[in-house]
C-alpha cells in the first residue's frame, strides 16, 4: 500500500477511533446521570471503566493515528478526513445511546463536514521554517491572541453556567475553545523540545516550552472535562460538533493574525464557503431546545 492511501487509512481510522471514544464516555455519563450517587461529577467518570476506555480510545489510539496519519500526508488533508468521526458518531449514538436526530439535525453535521472538508483543501499551513519563534512581535501576537481565547473561553463558560435555553450549545462551544488554544501551541513545543533537551535552547526558547507544556496539558484537560459537562446536557451526536467548532474555525485567524500569512488563490473561494457552511450547521443543531434527558447505552 502506498505512503499515500496508508495516511488516508490512518485518517480515517483515527476519525472512527475518536467516535468510539466519545460513544463510551456518553454512555457511562448518562449511567452516572441515571444514578447521581456521586456528589462529584468528576470523580463519577473518572471512577468509571467505561469512560476511561472511551478515553483511552478517542484520545489515545485516536491521537495516535492521527500522528501517524500526519506524518503520511500531512496536516492539510488530515482534518476534512477526521470529520468523518461525525458521520460514524450520528448513526452509532442513534443506535447505541438511542439518541435520534431530526432530518434538519443530520442536514446541520453533514453542513459541518462538507465545512471542514473545504477548510481541510484550503491548505492553510503554517511551515516551521518560516516561523521565527525569537521574535518579539511574534511573541506579543501570540500572547495577545491567548489572552483573548482565554478571555473568550471565560465569557461562553460563564454565559453556559447562566443560561437556560441555549446552555449545552453555549457549553459545547466553551468546551472547543482550550482545545484551539492547545492547537495554537503545538507548533511552538514541536519547535522548542529539539532545543531543550539537547541544551541548545535560548532562555526564550525554554520560556516558550514550558508555557507550551502548561497550555497544553492545562486546556486539554479541561477540555475533556467541559466537553463530559456537555455530553451531561445534549446527545454526543449534537454535542460533538459543536465541540469541534471552534476548533476548525480558530485556526484561520490565527493563520491571518498570528503568523500574518495571506490567503491566496482557491483557499479565499474555499475559507469562506467552509466557515458558512460551518456555522449554517451549527446553526441547525442548536436551534431545538434539549429538554429531555438521554437514553442509556
Amino acid at each position: 500500500m502506498s505512503t499515500y492511501l496508508l495516511g488516508v487509512l490512518f485518517a480515517l481510522l483515527s476519525g472512527c477511533l475518536n467516535a468510539a471514544g466519545n460513544i463510551l464516555q456518553k454512555g457511562a455519563i448518562n449511567r452516572i446521570e441515571a444514578r447521581r450517587a456521586e456528589k462529584s461529577f468528576a470523580a463519577s467518570f473518572l471512577r468509571s471503566p467505561r469512560w476511561l476506555a472511551g478515553l483511552a480510545t478517542g484520545m489515545g489510539l485516536g491521537t495516535v493515528f492521527n500522528l501517524l496519519a500526519q506524518n503520511r500526508i500531512g496536516p492539510a488533508l488530515v482534518p476534512g478526513l477526521l470529520s468523518v468521526s461525525l458521520i460514524v458518531l450520528a448513526f452509532a449514538s442513534a443506535r447505541l445511546l438511542h439518541e435520534h436526530l431530526k432530518p434538519l439535525e443530520w442536514l446541520g453535521i453533514l453542513s459541518i463536514v462538507t465545512g471542514i472538508a473545504l477548510l481541510a483543501f484550503s491548505h492553510l499551513q503554517v511551515p516551521r521554517l518560516e516561523v521565527d519563534l525569537l521574535s518579539r512581535a511574534l511573541q506579543v501576537r501570540l500572547a495577545l491572541f491567548s489572552l483573548a481565547l482565554l478571555l473568550c473561553w471565560g465569557a461562553c463558560w460563564w454565559a453556559a453556567r447562566n443560561a437556560a435555553d441555549a446552555r449545552w450549545p453555549l457549553l459545547a462551544f466553551s468546551a472547543g475553545l482550550p482545545f484551539s488554544l492547545s492547537n495554537l501551541w503545538i507548533l511552538p513545543l514541536l519547535m522548542t523540545i529539539g532545543l531543550v533537551f539537547s541544551g541548545r535552547a535560548q532562555p526564550a526558547q525554554v520560556v516558550i516550552f514550558i508555557l507550551s507544556c502548561l497550555l497544553l496539558v492545562g486546556t486539554n484537560v479541561l477540555a475533556v472535562r467541559q466537553t463530559q459537562e456537555t455530553y451531561r446536557h445534549a446527545p454526543a451526536n449534537k454535542a460533538q460538533p459543536m465541540v469541534q467548532l471552534p476548533t476548525q474555525i480558530v485556526p484561520i485567524p490565527i493563520y491571518l493574525f498570528v503568523f500574518q500569512r495571506p490567503i491566496l488563490g482557491a483557499a479565499q473561494f474555499l475559507v469562506p464557503a467552509g466557515v458558512v457552511l460551518i456555522l449554517a450547521g451549527a446553526f441547525l443543531l442548536s436551534r431545538r431546545r434539549l429538554d429531555e434527558k438521554n437514553g442509556a447505552l
